[in-house]
């Protein structure tokens, strides 16, 4: 059974014209089945698989969706992203979503996810990038307890030139 497609990546994705798609740390598939049925041919690895099996080739779109871990102290997910850079094809485009904050009922509520801003200076992209979507993104969600709580995520959605 395939999971969801991520609203966020939906919303960034929708707009652009199918090629080819690299979705890094697939879960359950959900994003991979949601861009296979809009034309895009789509190559999927998930996040336990990276850095090591990271697919040759460029791609048009990648798609990176949490991939931090509180056990690497995003040291694993920083060389992901930066091979994901080299890896997108000029005029290509790279999404990245993450969470901005740990809800109450995480048991990480020690880690400290990064921000946009610690993002791009991870990844010290050169002036062939422009950014397209930098933001964060709160919405209501009910936690196994059933409290309703704020959630946030950030979305980074970078266009490559050239």
């Amino acid at each position: 059974m395939f999971g969801v497609a991520n609203p966020l990546l939906m919303r960034e994705v929708e707009r652009l014209r199918p090629g080819s798609a690299l979705d890094l740390g697939c879960a359950e598939g959900g994003d991979g089945v949601w861009l296979a049925g809009r034309g895009w041919w789509v190559t999927v690895v998930e996040r336990l698989d990276l850095p090591e099996k990271f697919p040759d080739g460029e791609f048009d779109l990648i798609s990176a969706r949490f991939l931090h871990s509180p056990a690497d102290r995003g040291l694993a997910s920083c060389r992901v992203l930066r091979r994901a850079t080299e890896s997108v094809a000029p005029g290509g485009y790279l999404v990245i979503i993450d969470h901005a904050e740990t809800p109450s009922w995480s048991e990480y509520l020690d880690c400290d996810f990064p921000t946009t801003k610690n993002v791009l200076d991870r990844l010290k992209l050169l002036d062939n990038w422009i950014i397209i979507t930098n933001e964060v993104v709160r919405w209501e969600e009910t936690g196994a307890c059933g409290f309703v709580e704020t959630c946030a995520d950030n979305v980074l959605t970078l266009k490559r030139l050239f």
